[in-house]
């Protein structure tokens, strides 16, 4: 009888974790995943170009703020507490956000120019839309600071710790579907560079329990990627 009470209660206990998992996914990417989904069905249609000024950032700003408040509440109601992510900070957190990100940026550079010269075969495989940044200074780095802490915060922070006796396989794996259903507007072939931040990230959380090196790199990536938009460097 207790055996089959507990098993009971398990079950209860691990299908209010993912109505939680849910309730915080859908509050802090429903709309992201959504508007990814939307650019992406009207470039594969017609091959349109992505505009994105700083209203745009400006609005995804506020937007993410607003929205990390609400989840911060649902959480803080739901006996979560701030020592749970991890944000204790030291400043040779920075150096090992440097690490990270030339980790990434190397594998990336490497897979993306390997793939391409397969792809040559079938240029199909290597066709992405046509990315133009038109945002401010200004714009562009608070989009940078506050996007970074929103989605590592969600995305590491909570789900690592929400599903921590998942075996490591499956957070990277669910991670990576989270990150990759709102950057399908990249294009297909970029969510492989997406699988590259997810696993890199996940490997260095799972093995250090610290978040700010993983949310400053992904700032430093985002500047990166942000430049390259502007420059092409990877086009050379």
């Amino acid at each position: 009888m207790l055996v089959k009470q507990k098993a009971v209660s398990n079950a209860r206990e691990c299908f209010d974790k993912i109505i939680e998992f849910i309730i915080v996914m859908f509050l802090g990417f429903g709309l992201f995943i959504y508007s990814s989904i939307i650019s992406f069905l009207e470039y594969k249609k017609s091959s349109t170009t992505q505009n994105y000024d700083s209203v745009d950032f400006i609005f995804i700003v506020v937007y993410e703020i607003l929205i990390l408040l609400i989840i911060a509440f649902y959480l803080k109601k739901r006996k979560w507490q701030v020592k749970e992510f991890n944000l204790d900070f030291t400043f040779s957190m920075i150096g090992i956000a440097m690490l990270l990100v030339c980790l990434r940026e190397g594998m990336s550079y490497l897979i993306h120019h390997s793939i391409r010269a397969i792809s040559g075969l079938s240029p199909s495989l290597s066709n992405e839309p046509n990315i133009i940044l038109q945002t401010s200074l200004f714009s562009t780095i608070i989009m940078v600071i506050v996007n970074s802490i929103y989605e590592e915060f969600l995305l590491t922070g909570y789900l690592y710790k929400r599903f921590e006796d998942f075996h490591p396989a499956i957070l990277i794996l669910l991670s990576f579907i989270m990150r990759a259903s709102f950057h399908t507007y990249q294009g297909l072939f970029n969510l492989i560079m997406v699988f590259i931040l997810a696993l890199i990230f996940g490997l260095y959380y799972l093995r250090y329990r610290k978040l700010w090196p993983i949310i400053i790199a992904h700032g430093i990536g985002n500047i990166f990627h942000f430049l390259d938009e502007h420059y092409h460097w990877l086009n050379y």
